[in-house]
């Protein structure tokens, strides 16, 4: 089980970030590279790089450490938008 809080990560052509909440539950969501996403876009800013994507791919993520899988068993929800979040941060957070 991962410790509650946030990660970032980034990757060669790939950013995300995981949450992960005190019940053992978190997301995932990821941009560009391999994942169910579009491509990343960047931007340089006076302070860093900026990364931006359309949609992303989000995964569940249980106490155990495997994927929760969505409706027909998909395990990632591809090219979600930002408004597909909420509901699923909410779902993870009250298991």
């Amino acid at each position: 089980m991962e410790k509650s809080g946030f990660y970032v990560s980034k990757r060669e052509d790939q950013a995300g970030f995981r949450i992960f909440f005190p019940n053992g539950y978190g997301i995932s969501v990821l941009f560009g590279g391999d994942s169910g996403s579009d491509p990343v876009s960047l931007s340089e800013t006076e302070v860093g790089t900026d990364y931006f994507c359309e949609n992303a791919e989000i995964a569940v993520i249980n106490k155990e450490g495997t994927l929760v899988p969505f409706q027909k068993d998909k395990k990632v929800k591809e090219y979600s938008n930002p408004d597909d979040l909420p509901q699923i941060l909410s779902w993870a957070m009250n298991r």
